[in-house]
């Protein structure tokens, strides 16, 4: 009986994928934000933003699209609590901060959404080719 015919596992199967996207994402931010901390005294806050980045890239390329939109979010919260200036905190210096965060999260929903739709239209082209 495949997954198709039997819709409790199928549905038992979706659940563990989307936790190990949810584990995923998690793990990525963890890994960022341990380099990003560790760099952010000797180089640029640029530096850390581009860690976050790719970061939120990894998980766009990696994940539902769903996972990858709310890392994306995290993932701009965390580049701001730990390498903005008034480290650990959420509170920004100036207007430049807030410019920073905004650009980075447009980035990394365009990033995320556009990388879900290339994975979309590869499945779809799959399957039509199964088809034929």
């Amino acid at each position: 009986m495949s997954s198709a015919d039997n819709p409790q596992r199928s549905y038992g199967s979706e659940r563990r994928g989307e936790l190990l996207d949810v584990l995923t994402s998690i793990v990525v931010i963890a890994l960022c934000t341990v380099l990003a901390v560790a760099v952010r005294d000797e180089s640029a806050q640029t530096n850390s933003a581009i860690i976050y980045m790719l970061g939120v890239l990894a998980v766009a390329v990696r994940c539902r699209r769903r996972v990858a939109i709310v890392n994306a979010f995290l993932s701009v919260l965390a580049f701001h609590y730990f390498c903005v200036p008034h480290f650990d905190s959420l509170r920004l210096k100036d207007n430049d901060d807030l410019l920073t965060l905004i650009g980075m999260l447009l980035v990394a929903l365009v990033t995320s959404t556009q990388t879900a739709k290339i994975r979309n239209q590869a499945r779809l082209a799959l399957e039509r080719e199964r088809r034929t």
